[in-house]
């Protein structure tokens, strides 16, 4: 039986390495998958793991740096490229740069960094170690019941697709019928339209010709009244100085119309009778001659409509008064024909050049191509809402929504997260969105784009881009980190980038995976 002393101890911690009982020597600060890399006797010469130097075992950990990779230094820091292993018996190993070992500050919850120093490490590896087992079976409670929780949605998401499968064939049955249905109902709107065209163009062909009829019969009327009020001799002819009468023929507007302008307005005739003013003038003169009517009767509006001086209101008054008894016997000798405004006059003339109702022949083809025609857009109206229809399937059975469809129950809706400035909001498979609290309306921060995750873990991420350009800047895009959850809930919302933003978002349907095994943080125990 091998025994040691306590100076003898000492000494050997002094040098860095552990002498065991069987003669081998244990490497301080080496993790167990290295330790067959280096001398396990006094008498092994040690290679640097890169190969560069061969050095005697005295030299591991003397503190004094010998390899480039410094792997000679395992356990000290004197190789600032150097790490070190901590055992954490009781909790998880760690590895820790190797310029933290003995400098005065535990940072192995087992202390062991700090050998050579006054500072009293307690091990507190036990504790953490407890600690994380809790941790671990919280996680396993909630990646249980997570994962329960993860099956439905996935079985409910299946068979809504499977539904979603079959309402397809549905419709595209549907979608034949209909289809076959409204080109009946086509070519029967196409035969009735036939005929009622046919009626309806007559009936405005014949309207058309009765209003040329009463256009030429008016410009017949207009004609000779215009002949009449120019011809004020009633010589039945209208000469040139009856026209130059007229200063609404004074072309050059220099107050008096000559005799050659007369003369050319009756077509360089000295004089005219009814036929070829009606045939060669009239057309040339109407529309000043009327023009100058409908000034005229202007102008005696407005004289009609002039004020009355005080005084002479005062003695119209008195000569009113006095000849009350005869206005009394006019009134009722007025007759309501007498009264008929301009307005009425013109609101006749309207309904007169209003083309007037169809025979009864062709509102009957009139009828019965309307029935057609509502017949036809109601099935055109129903084959399109079934295109819709398919095509709203379609783009949601192209969507990915998870491997198992568990996804499927997040489409449709929205979920906030709101902070002391901004309320967020998430429309999985939509898009993403910010608004102030302090007013206006909401900014994109994206639509949906794709799953992005790891190739081992693609539904860890979900990306949404193109939204809202930026001031002098990119469009907003956000990306939205997938947790597993017991509900669905955005539990977080930040802008780590420029216009980048970051959400954390919970769901059962990202609890996939089934409890697995501890993290490793179990009781550990040393040779020593």
């Amino acid at each position: 039986m091998c025994v040691l002393s306590v100076e003898l101890f000492t000494l050997l911690v002094g040098m860095l390495t552990v002498v065991t009982c069987r003669g081998t020597v244990e490497v301080r600060g080496l993790p167990p998958d290295k330790v067959l890399l280096y001398p396990q006797s006094q008498g092994q010469s040690f290679k640097c793991l890169d190969g560069s130097m061969v050095l005697p075992r005295s030299r591991i950990n003397d503190d004094y740096c010998d390899c480039p990779d410094g792997t000679d230094e395992p356990g000290t820091s004197a190789c600032p490229n150097g790490s070190f292993y901590c055992a954490n018996d009781g909790y998880v190993p760690g590895i820790t740069p190797s310029s933290r070992v003995n400098d005065g500050i535990c940072d192995c919850c087992d202390g062991s960094d700090e050998y050579t120093t006054t500072v009293q490490c307690p091990n507190t590896c036990l504790e953490l170690g407890k600690q994380l087992r809790e941790e671990e079976e919280r996680q396993k409670l909630l990646q249980s019941e997570g994962h329960e929780l993860f099956k439905s949605l996935a079985e409910e998401g299946a068979s809504a697709i499977a539904d979603k499968r079959n309402r397809l064939l549905e419709l595209e049955k549907e979608k034949s019928e209909v289809e076959l249905m409204k080109s009946v109902a086509e070519k029967r709107k196409q035969e009735l339209e036939e005929p009622e065209t046919e009626a309806k163009n007559s009936h405005k062909a014949a309207w058309e010709g009765e209003k040329e009829k009463r256009k030429a019969e008016k410009r017949l009327v207009d004609a000779r009244t215009a002949f009449s009020e120019l011809d004020t001799d009633s010589d039945g002819l209208v000469s040139i100085a009856e026209i130059q009468a007229h200063k609404e023929f004074d072309i050059d507007n220099n107050g008096e119309v000559s005799h050659d302008e007369a003369k050319e307005y009756l077509e360089e005739h000295e004089v005219i009778e009814l036929h070829d003013f009606v045939d060669k003038v009239w057309d040339n003169i109407h529309q000043i001659f009327l023009s100058a009517a409908k000034q005229q009767e202007m102008q005696e509006a407005k004289e009609e409509e002039k004020p009355v001086a005080p005084e002479e209101e005062d003695e119209e008054r008195s000569h009113d008064e006095e000849d009350d008894d005869e206005d009394d016997d006019d009134d009722d000798e007025i007759t309501p024909s007498d009264k008929v405004s301009k307005d009425d006059k013109k609101q006749t003339d309207d309904e007169d050049s209003a083309m007037p109702d169809y025979d009864e022949q062709t509102k009957q083809l009139i009828e019965a191509a309307d029935v057609a025609r509502g017949e036809f857009r109601s099935l055109d109206d129903k084959f399109r809402n079934i295109e819709n229809d398919m095509s709203d399937i379609k783009k949601l059975l192209e969507m990915d929504l998870g491997p198992n469809s568990e996804y499927f129950s997040l489409k449709d809706k929205c979920f906030d997260f709101s902070d002391r400035e901004y309320t967020y909001s998430l429309c999985p498979f939509d898009k993403a969105t910010q608004r102030s609290k302090s007013g206006g309306g909401e900014t994109s921060l994206g639509r949906w784009g794709e799953w992005s995750g790891p190739s081992d873990n693609k539904y860890s991420l979900m990306t949404y881009d193109h939204g809202q350009n930026c001031w002098n800047g990119p469009d907003r895009s956000a990306k939205i980190h997938m947790e597993c959850g017991l509900q669905n809930e955005l539990i977080s919302a930040s802008e780590p980038n420029r216009c980048e933003y970051h959400f954390t978002f919970r769901t059962p349907a990202a609890c996939t995976q089934p409890v697995s095994g501890s993290t490793g943080a179990h009781p550990q125990h040393s040779e020593l």
